[in-house]
């Protein structure tokens, strides 16, 4: 009797052993004895082999390993599944304040959002998903319900913090069916993965990929800013038409097996002259081809292409490396009171500085629609031409022209670090008052107080107070008061907003 129950129970063994190594898939608490049981398949999580020998309880889940084969006097498992005794894993994700792009790559215990974001309740102001629902605390607003690991989402938070997530692995070539047009999509593998790689599969209707940094990926022009998709990263896609996205087994050898893909985006050089608003979690995209046609001009190595708003604030800016590429234009941003980027509707302004001559010059921009489109979010656009305009180079002190009225310009760059120039114009001689005030009504500095012949002038200001200080960052006033010294008298007096970045 007992020879025949251990050949009974040897039979199981050499069955289970069988079953693995020809590949079975779908074995869910399959057991050889009363205490031994495996509670998810082995070859689905890439594992090829597991023994135990003395059938103690264990469980197999799906928790990467190093490569190679972890074993212990319980159970020795190859090729990179790791039996850890649980059926859930864990991961962080890391918020910087403002708008953050997110995805998770786990099936959460509870996917409620109202108990998945308790940790960082208090800081969360609002969250929402590709098809536009919301999810507000602070309001009781929960539209969306549940998160799903198979979308992105996007999340305003006024602190930097951690949200700490617990789940069940899932599949990482689990498919995700995509609409035509824009959708917020997550990323599954635990592994970055490059995103000419990774998209593989909707490629022939892949326009546009993007990023909360504003990074894109157009395959259309060869432009990949992205580089390696990150997990716990969210990405908004658009597609021509719908299409299934699933993410290969391609990655790291802990993963599949196979060797790792290197990352072929180049990152681009920052502009060094202009300084602009970011991470808004509104923007547009336009495409600076690499033989974009540049009327009376020619665009060099280390030139800077800018887009400003009506308000003269700098919306967006890159260094040309006479490849083709993409400009992020950031729109406002609805949860700061200020104004922070293009408002819809709103016309573009472009400009250029030769790093050469170290100018800066307005710019006529045409693009491949025909009239220049005005701004709105998640937009398009493909620049053909940008044609100098007949002004005079914005970075000189005066023009030989006099001007015809009393004028304030806009401060620019703005957002500026470490210095801004403002231009103001007399078209008399007169007693000139310029000074900075911060949001308190205190004055920072006086620039400029004396009598001034008629012309046009500029100042600069490096975010320094009268005692030589670097000031905070943060928004600043300047105000000019012009006074004629001759008869008719007039006076002239202006205010307008800048911003200040460390």
């Amino acid at each position: 009797m007992i020879e025949s129950k251990k050949i009974r129970t040897g039979c199981c063994l050499i069955v289970l052993c069988l079953a693995l190594s020809v590949g079975l898939t779908d074995i869910v608490n399959a057991q050889s004895s009363q205490n031994y049981k495996i509670n998810q398949a082995i070859i689905s999580q890439g594992g090829t082999a597991a023994q135990s020998n003395d059938y103690k309880k264990f469980e197999i889940v799906g928790q990467l390993s190093p490569v190679g084969v972890a074993s212990s006097n319980q159970y020795k498992v190859t090729a990179g599944v790791f039996p850890g005794g649980a059926t859930t894993k864990s991961l962080s994700l890391s918020f910087s304040q403002g708008w953050n792009m997110f995805s998770i790559n786990l099936n959460p215990l509870d996917p409620r959002l109202e108990i998945l974001m308790l940790p960082i309740i208090s800081h969360l102001k609002i969250m929402k998903n590709g098809a536009g629902q919301m999810y507000i605390p602070a309001y009781g607003i929960n539209e969306i319900g549940s998160i799903n690991y198979l979308e992105g989402y996007q999340v305003y938070l006024n602190q930097a913090c951690q949200l700490p997530l617990r789940g069940r692995f899932i599949n990482p070539h689990t498919p995700i069916a995509l609409p035509g047009g824009w959708s917020l999509i997550s990323f599954l593998p635990s592994v970055p993965m490059n995103a000419a790689v990774a998209l593989a599969s909707i490629r022939t209707q892949l326009v546009l990929v993007k990023n909360n940094a504003g990074q894109h990926y157009i395959p259309d022009y060869g432009i990949n800013d992205i580089g390696d998709m990150q997990p716990g990263e969210g990405y908004q896609v658009y597609l021509k038409a719908r299409a299934t996205l699933i993410y290969p087994a391609v990655g790291t050898q802990s993963e599949t097996g196979e060797p790792a893909l290197a990352t072929t985006a180049k990152a681009r050089s920052m502009p060094e002259y202009f300084r602009f608003t970011t991470r808004t979690g509104n923007q547009a995209v336009i495409v600076i081809p690499e033989r974009i046609n540049c009327e009376e001009m020619q665009l060099a190595r280390g030139d800077e292409i800018a887009v400003f708003n009506p308000s003269g604030q700098c919306c967006g800016a890159i260094v040309w490396e006479e490849t083709s590429a993409a400009l992020t234009v950031w729109g406002d941003n609805a949860q700061t009171d200020t104004l922070d980027g293009f408002q819809v509707g709103e016309p573009f302004q472009f400009r250029v500085r030769q790093k050469a001559a170290q100018k800066v010059f307005p710019v006529e921009a045409h693009f491949s629609t025909g009239p220049a489109p005005k701004y709105q979010s998640n937009r398009l656009m493909v620049l053909t031409t940008l044609k100098m305009l007949p002004e005079t180079d914005q970075t000189a002190n005066t023009s030989t022209a006099l001007p015809t009225s009393f004028k304030l310009l806009q401060n620019y760059p703005n957002p500026f670090n470490p210095e801004t120039a403002i231009e103001y114009q007399l078209p008399r001689e007169a007693l000139v008052n310029f000074k900075i005030y911060d949001l308190n009504g205190q004055e920072v500095c006086c620039l400029d107080n004396g009598i001034k012949s008629p012309g046009c002038y500029m100042i600069r200001w490096n975010g320094r107070d009268q005692e030589g200080l670097v000031v905070g960052s943060g928004m600043y006033f300047y105000f000019i008061e012009m006074k004629t010294t001759t008869p008719p008298l007039q006076s002239f007096r202006a205010v307008r907003k800048m911003i200040f970045l460390k």
